[in-house]
C-alpha cells in the first residue's frame, strides 16, 4: 500500500495493491493498520483488478480497525470496482464497507 495524496489536496489516503486476494489480505491489512496511527484511514479503490472472498474480508477487518481506534477513524473506501461492490453486497457488508447506496 503506497500513500499518495487524497481528495482536495488531504493527506490520508493510501492507495490498494492492483490484487487484493488471499496472497495480499494480510500485508494490505498490516500497512492497512500502520497507516491507521498516522490517521490514514481512507484508501483509493479504483486501482484493484483482482480480488475475492479474502479481499473482502480485509476491507472489512480495516473497517473495524478504524472504528476501534480512539478516537475512532472512519475508513472512507472509495471508488470500488463494480465488481467488488458486487461481491461485497453479496456478502451483506456493502454498506458497513461503502455506505449507503
Amino acid at each position: 500500500m503506497t500513500s499518495t495524496l487524497g481528495e482536495a489536496g488531504q493527506a490520508g489516503f493510501a492507495a490498494a495493491p492492483e490484487r487484493l486476494t488471499f496472497a495480499e489480505a494480510g500485508s494490505f491489512l498490516a500497512a492497512y493498520r500502520a497507516g491507521l496511527a498516522s490517521g490514514a484511514a481512507s484508501v483509493e479503490l479504483g486501482g484493484l483488478t483482482a480480488f475475492d472472498s479474502a479481499g473482502v474480508g480485509a476491507l472489512v477487518a480495516a473497517a473495524r480497525s478504524a472504528a476501534a481506534c480512539s478516537p475512532p477513524l472512519a475508513a472512507r473506501l472509495v471508488n470500488p470496482p463494480a465488481q467488488l461492490r458486487a461481491l461485497a453486497e453479496l456478502y451483506g457488508v456493502a454498506e458497513l464497507l461503502f455506505g449507503p447506496a
